[in-house]
């Protein structure tokens, strides 16, 4: 995997990241301030099979840790992990999260995330065009398709589709987005 740390102006663009192969626990491993960064036309692969809360495709270490701004997140197909992308923005009930913490997460595919495919923790968050599936093996009534709490902006045109009708998906636990289409089969 990648482990970011301290990091500004860095684009991961057009590789593969097989975490999966050697049962690392992050693709990518944002563990510090971060900013400008960009991951694009990637594809990260984590376990498919773990339910263990240490495994994510691109996770931003918890609220203690720093600061993330300016992070874009699109185009990738992400495999894999408890956690597809999981992501604390700024310190919690942090006065300037309007000021930093602006992340995009746009035209992914998720799949096989045991718990959340996309779940993001305070800051200024932007959801678009990003396509979230369950596993096909039943894993219990925990998958959640895209989870935000504490944070605002718009969660706009995301698909999520479960494998199977066991699963449950609660879209939105928090009431500070802007909502539009929201499409779902």
């Amino acid at each position: 995997g990648i482990q970011l740390k301290n990091t500004t102006n860095i684009s991961v663009s057009h590789i593969t990241i097989d975490a999966a192969t050697n049962n690392k626990q992050k693709g990518v491993w944002i563990t510090s301030d971060a900013s400008d960064i960009n991951i694009s036309h990637c594809k990260i692969l984590v376990n498919t099979t773990t339910t263990d809360s240490k495994f994510a495709a691109i996770h931003k270490e918890s609220d203690k840790s720093g600061f993330l701004n300016n992070c874009r997140i699109s185009n990738n197909i992400i495999d894999g992990g408890c956690y597809g992308i999981y992501m604390y923005v700024t310190e919690s009930n942090s006065s300037s999260s309007g000021i930093r913490g602006k992340v995009t997460i746009d035209s992914n595919t998720i799949t096989n995330a045991s718990n959340y495919s996309i779940a993001t923790h305070y800051g200024n968050v932007n959801i678009h065009g990003n396509t979230v599936l369950s596993r096909t093996a039943y894993i219990g009534a925990s998958w959640t398709g895209i989870y935000s709490s504490d944070c605002y902006g718009a969660i706009t045109c995301n698909k999520k589709q479960t494998k199977t009708l066991l699963e449950e998906f609660y879209y939105e636990k928090e009431t500070r987005f802007t909502f539009k289409v929201i499409a779902s089969s």
